[in-house]
């Protein structure tokens, strides 16, 4: 069974495991959302911490792309404040971190993904 993302972002950065969903939070929040990380229990945050979580799961692409889809889908994601204002983690920049660990560009996905999750890279910005 290959390796989850958690596990390779743990050892690509040094990481303990359970500093996993708060070093993740902080880096992919997009930079004016961050001050949202000092308020950890409120609700704001959870439909990141989910992606976050469900991402640290995948270990291939197809998963991953499936858990960027729902949440990007999801209902609590509609609200202005979390689709016009972008208080929320950037899934473009879990996108880059995953192919970061993975070693390999994202691939290209069927017609009408794309959509969903963005323009295609081939490493890291």
């Amino acid at each position: 069974m290959s390796e989850t993302f958690q596990t390779r972002i743990c050892r690509h950065f040094d990481l303990p495991a359970e500093r996993y969903g708060a070093w993740m939070l902080r880096q992919t929040l997009y930079p004016h959302a961050g001050w949202l990380r000092l308020f950890p229990a409120h609700d704001w945050l959870a439909p990141d911490r989910d992606f976050i979580e469900e991402a640290g799961w995948q270990t291939h692409w197809r998963g991953f792309h499936r858990a960027a889809r729902d949440f990007q889908q999801a209902p609590g994601n509609r609200v202005f404040g979390r689709r016009h204002l972008r208080l929320r983690v950037s899934v473009s920049r879990t996108r880059d971190l995953f192919s970061e660990v993975f070693g390999e560009g994202v691939p290209v996905v069927a017609a009408g993904d794309d959509a969903l999750i963005g323009p295609t890279r081939a490493s890291p910005g």
